[in-house]
């Protein structure tokens, strides 16, 4: 099965450390979809769909943690918004988690969602990282 969301320099920010991890969220998007159209065998779709989110929300709140350290980290730039969207993120993808733990079927919703959410977010919000970097000469 070919991958859903696949990594190229288009999202890189220029910030190794943090295209790393955002090649790690691509492999938890594609490995959740995966999880939607295919679980592995003996595990039941809603199974794997759990384990896989859970995965997933996780690493980004550890991802989300150590963008903002970085953003913290560079002197002149509010990064308040981007800040607001990350915990805007996280309260959405925690309130379709709780419909898909008790058992309505929003899996696809889900993944429709941290899809197009993360790609937008890179592309825009979290670009200006690198940017403002670069324009400090880190």
């Amino acid at each position: 099965m070919s991958e859903i969301i696949i990594w190229n320099n288009r999202y890189s920010i220029g910030v190794t450390e943090i295209d790393n991890q955002h090649k790690k969220l691509f492999e938890f998007l594609n490995s959740y979809h995966k999880s939607l159209v295919a679980p592995k065998d003996g595990t039941t779709v809603s199974d794997a769909v759990k384990s896989t989110v859970d995965n997933l929300i996780k690493y980004t709140t550890y991802h989300f943690r150590e963008e903002e350290k970085l953003m913290n980290s560079i002197q002149g730039v509010d990064f308040s918004s981007h800040i607001e969207q990350h915990k805007d993120f996280c309260s959405k993808i925690t309130t379709l988690n709780t419909k898909v733990l008790s058992g309505k079927n929003v899996s696809f919703e889900l993944f429709d969602f941290i899809k197009t959410w993360l790609i937008n977010h890179i592309l825009i919000s979290d670009k200006s990282i690198g940017n403002a970097l670069a324009q400090k000469g880190n």
